[in-house]
């Protein structure tokens, strides 16, 4: 059995698009756009909603501001004909799956 494996993308986009999921699902809960959830909103749920909510906001700024340093040592490590370290596991999965 053959599996497939789709073409290897940039990394900020794979975080950029676990991003949009999460605040896909966030969106679903009753309430999401408040720490107060809707009534008939579990209360754990709503929490969770709120958590999740700041991780996002943290998040996003941590990849704005790391982004071009990953960026330029990715480009360093490719010049030298290197992978960089997030883009290894990637390619080793799509040769085991030859």
């Amino acid at each position: 059995m053959r599996s497939h494996v789709a073409e290897p993308r940039n990394p900020w986009q794979q975080v950029a698009d676990a991003i949009q999921r999460a605040s896909a699902l966030i969106e679903q809960i009753p309430g999401w756009d408040s720490y107060q959830c809707a009534p008939e909103t579990d209360l754990e749920l709503g929490a969770a909603a709120a958590l999740v909510q700041r991780a996002m906001l943290y998040l996003r700024a941590a990849a704005e501001r790391e982004a071009p340093r990953l960026e330029a040592i990715d480009a360093e490590l490719q010049a030298q004909g290197e992978l960089s370290p997030w883009n290894r596991r990637s390619k080793r999965v799509a040769e085991e799956a030859d």
